[in-house]
């Protein structure tokens, strides 16, 4: 069997290097054999070795904590997720403050990407949940490579977006998670701009839009997409996306307040001052009840989303609230946390302290976040379990207002 010519390319910036390569399927399985033999002796506990690396790379030790994570990789069993674990894991070692040697473990990475890459195990057409993983890890070595060399960082995103266009057409991956890739593609879309692919660029641009990228502003400003030499062209796409975006939800906003099943609620929690949030502090207004923690990371994603909610809709008599469920046993240091963290990331809203008295009233477990939309009248309209865009809760925030504002009108003429 003729072996394909390597297609080689090595870059050097701060002594970093990348190469790409590709090989035949045979040379792959072979490769991989020889890795499942050499690992199946010697078993250890893989995740408590990286954990390892990390807490040393935390601590300053960025060399030993290479070795420790190369060590821990050599002398592991087969898994179908060690190359991954292992690359978050560099990563995560190279993002650390106070770092020295974070070339050297930047290089590892990407020798772990390549190698990866050779064998085709994560390519997004075999198994999805190994690739969509792989996926995610390439994006987060991009991004650390990416203030080093645009130029190794645009390779890399290539890749990830390469995956993300395979993972689309595999019928192994879930097709209700397909909006997850958007980001993949927008990654990919910015890595041909940064190598001067203009076509390639709105192609994946547009494939981004159409899975459900939402990041207009953020699309629109980037520095990257900047270099491409038709930004009337790009300024359209994002208008015309964003449009139809609306659109959709618009209609999306309607079907679920239509099918949602209405129930009263009671809004009762202690404030973070000595006081209480209850109904009656927002008697006539439409409330938006962030149900949150600190400590939950897709919560604090969506915070600017209610801060946006908040000055948008204020004077439409609409108020958000966040409570947080920090702690419920301990109020006090619940307080404490949730005051510095609104004071940090500039939560002007009112915001309280929840617990079982505000999730008994809701159906089924309800996870974290989860925005409670209650009418006028104090019945819940909808919940948004889960993370929503900034669209689809102002589509929501949008329709009670009105629908609410309607109805008043109607009783004053009456």
């Amino acid at each position: 069997m003729r072996i394909p010519q390597c297609f080689l390319t090595t870059v050097a910036i701060f002594s970093l290097s990348v190469s790409f390569c590709t090989t035949t399927h045979a040379a792959a399985q072979a490769s991989s054999e020889t890795t499942h033999t050499s690992h199946s002796a010697t078993p250890i506990n893989t995740t408590e070795q990286f954990s390892q690396a990390v807490e040393l790379a935390e601590n300053g030790e960025e060399a030993q904590a290479l070795q420790v994570a190369k060590e821990a990789k050599e002398r592991s069993a087969d898994d179908r997720f060690l190359s991954v674990n292992y690359l978050n894991t560099l990563v995560t070692i190279a993002e650390q403050d106070g770092k020295r040697h974070d070339t050297q473990v930047l290089n590892e990475a990407i020798q772990e990407v390549n190698e990866v890459s050779a064998t085709k195990v994560a390519a997004g057409d075999k198994d999805p949940e190994v690739a969509y993983y792989f996926m995610l890890a390439t994006g987060r070595l991009a991004n650390q490579l990416m203030p080093r060399s645009e130029k190794i960082a645009s390779q890399l995103m290539v890749q990830e977006g390469a995956i993300a266009s395979r993972l689309k057409e595999n019928p192994a991956y879930p097709k209700a998670s397909l909006s997850v890739l958007a980001g993949p593609l927008f990654d990919k879309a910015r890595a041909f701009a940064i190598q001067g692919r203009q076509d390639e660029a709105f192609r994946c641009l547009g494939e981004a839009f159409e899975l459900g990228l939402v990041k207009f502003k953020e699309v629109a400003t980037d520095e990257h997409l900047a270099k491409l030499a038709d930004q009337d062209r790009l300024q359209k796409l994002v208008d015309s996306a964003e449009m139809a975006y609306e659109r959709k939800v618009a209609a999306w906003s309607e079907k679920v307040l239509r099918e949602f099943k209405r129930f009263p609620f009671r809004l009762d929690v202690a404030g973070l001052g000595r006081g209480r949030l209850t109904q009656d502090d927002f008697a006539g207004k439409v409330m938006v009840i962030d149900l949150w923690a600190t400590w939950c990371s897709p919560c604090r994603q969506c915070i600017p989303h209610f801060v946006e909610l908040n000055e948008r809709f204020c004077e439409e008599g609409v108020a958000v609230i966040g409570v947080s469920m920090d702690k419920p046993d301990d109020p006090a240091s619940a307080r404490e946390t949730v005051r510095k963290f609104n004071a940090e990331h500039g939560v002007s809203y009112a915001s309280g302290l929840g617990d079982s008295s505000v999730t008994d009233q809701l159906p089924g477990k309800q996870l974290l976040p989860a925005a409670v939309f209650v009418d006028r009248a104090g019945n819940v309209r909808f919940i948004a379990s889960g993370v929503h865009d900034i669209y689809q809760l102002s589509a929501i925030t949008k329709r009670l207002a009105d629908e609410s504002q309607a109805i008043s009108t109607h009783r004053r003429i009456d």
